[in-house]
């Protein structure tokens, strides 16, 4: 397998495989992803005893999702210099969470279209379609809830992203054991946070 980020040493890359029939045959894609690492990976303890610094990320980092419209999606890192956080953010944002968002808004304009679920409800209307589809306006104050919190969240993280995607762009280097400009301020404002928030009666 060869040494550790050796050139020489064994390519890792990412491959879906897919199966039609449960798995009985498996068929492989034409390209995969670009080479992830080369040589050993570490699959031991997370704090070096592997003795092979740096070598564990494709063993922590990597998941799989399939969402409710078939589309399989793969989340994985790179143990190469690759490509700038900032990138890798505009990526997220582009096929992760402006979709997710989208989707969301969607159903939000559909709930207060004219006639739609909120209509029902003011209206108190026996209707229960709308646009062709079953709809279950008795339900809208809980989905409502969901909704709101969830947006908010997609929005709270990609903002967060494309900072610190615009902080750590101006570093120099991810791996100086050094304390950048804000380091101590956002350790402070952590704290801060926790002592600001309101204790149980």
């Amino acid at each position: 397998m060869g040494k550790s980020f050796a050139a020489d040493g064994a390519l890792w890359r990412l491959v879906v495989a897919r199966s039609r029939d449960g798995g009985r045959t498996m068929t492989l894609p034409r390209n995969a992803t670009p080479v992830l690492a080369r040589g050993r990976i570490c699959t031991g303890s997370s704090t070096g005893g592997c003795g092979l610094p740096g070598s564990r990320v494709l063993y922590d980092c990597f998941g799989v999702s399939l969402d409710r419209s078939g589309r399989f999606t793969a989340v994985y890192t790179s143990a190469l210099p690759r490509t700038s956080l900032g990138e890798a953010t505009a990526s997220h944002s582009e096929y992760v969470t402006d979709p997710m968002l989208a989707e969301l808004h969607g159903f939000v304009d559909e709930y207060v279209a004219e006639g739609g679920p909120v209509d029902m409800l003011e209206a108190r209307t026996k209707a229960r379609t709308f646009a062709g589809r079953d709809m279950h306006p008795q339900r809208l104050h809980c989905v409502a809830l969901t909704v709101e919190v969830t947006t908010q969240l997609l929005e709270v993280v990609e903002e967060f992203f494309r900072d610190a995607a615009a902080e750590v762009g101006d570093w120099p280097s991810t791996t100086a054991a050094e304390l950048t400009p804000s380091t101590r301020a956002r350790l402070e404002r952590i704290r801060s946070r926790r002592r600001d928030r309101p204790t149980a009666p």
